[in-house]
């Protein structure tokens, strides 16, 4: 989980497990909602999710996704390969 202060208000991002897997707050967050968010977080409470609407949050980029897309294409074909003994 990661903060980021603007003018504006805080941005909340956290990522479970993968970059594929990494979200960010849709709003700008008031100070007492990011403590509130942060406290539950510690203490292992999951309300913190539905407290704040969050979207997926691409960090991969185009090179990284097809570097990924690539990877998982040729370890089918090596999959195949073996199969195929």
């Amino acid at each position: 989980m990661q903060l980021l202060w603007t003018p504006e208000g805080f941005i909340l991002e956290y990522q479970e497990g993968s970059i594929d897997r990494h979200y960010c707050s849709k709003d700008y967050l008031l100070s007492d909602v990011v403590e509130s968010a942060l406290i539950q977080y510690l203490n292992g409470e999951d309300g913190w999710r539905s407290d704040i609407g969050f979207y997926r949050k691409n960090i991969r980029g185009f090179w990284g996704n097809l570097g990924y897309q690539l990877g998982y294409f040729l370890s089918f074909i090596m999959r195949g390969f073996k199969g195929a003994k």
